[in-house]
């Protein structure tokens, strides 16, 4: 029973955290988007390259962190659907 808490809490814990992240990255994705967009063609190829890298890396951040808020809230959804069928 305390290792059923201690999981649900920890399964808790990892929601809200995925969520929260959220947030910040849309901001990261969003203004790197636009410093790509203003600066192309005004700066050099290789701080071109790396802003391209912050975009892709924020970009495939944020989906990797929607697939855990999925994962987890799916999983959620099945604890307390198991909790209250036993």
């Amino acid at each position: 029973l305390a290792l059923r808490r201690a999981n649900e809490d920890l399964v808790q814990f990892a929601y809200v955290a995925a969520h929260d992240l959220q947030k910040p990255l849309r901001t990261v994705v969003a203004f790197s988007q636009l410093l790509e967009t203003r600066c192309a063609g005004k700066i050099d190829r290789a701080s071109d390259e790396a802003l391209g890298f912050v975009v892709n890396a924020a970009e495939r951040m944020s989906r990797l962190i929607a697939d855990v808020w999925l994962t987890l809230a799916r999983r959620r959804k099945w604890t307390v659907w198991f909790s209250q069928s036993t």
